[in-house]
């Protein structure tokens, strides 16, 4: 599933402009911002009208992020939205910027997001899995093992 761009409706962010990514109805991302400086930060919070819900997992969600800053050489910030809970921005100073290489940014955070949560879930059914809980691979099926970090081999 691809992701979009809605406008939001949470209220509270002061800005003139204020767009969530969604995939679904599951938010991941904010762009706020006024002409010519904008924020990409991670989603924390539920949009007020209740048709998009926040990321399940956060934790994925700032690693993500804060992968792809990494990745692509921005700066990031960290934060607290006024209920203690984390989230990480980039701001481009050029908006000229953000319009050619936005849709680029934001496909490469959910490759990494895509990653990062089939790997966790791997981990997990290595868990589910694992009869010895002594860190031994676990035998599936074919000739395929699963590691304890998540990764299969053959």
């Amino acid at each position: 599933m691809e992701y979009k761009i809605v406008e939001s409706t949470k209220s509270g962010i002061n800005t003139e402009e204020s767009f969530l990514i969604v995939k679904g109805n599951e938010s991941f991302l904010r762009i706020i911002g006024q002409n010519p400086h904008y924020m990409l930060m991670t989603a924390t919070a539920n949009e007020d009208n209740g048709e998009y819900s926040v990321c399940m997992d956060t934790n994925i969600l700032l690693e993500s992020f804060q992968t792809l800053a990494e990745e692509i050489n921005i700066n990031i910030a960290y934060h607290y939205d006024i209920k203690k809970r984390p989230y990480i921005s980039i701001t481009f100073k050029d908006k000229k910027y953000f319009l050619e290489n936005g849709d680029t940014i934001i496909s490469k955070f959910f490759e990494i997001y895509n990653k990062l949560l089939s790997s966790k879930e791997m981990k997990e059914l290595y868990d589910e899995l694992s009869v010895f809980n002594d860190g031994r691979d676990v035998y599936l099926s074919d000739g395929v093992y699963l590691r304890k970090d998540g990764s299969l081999y053959e």
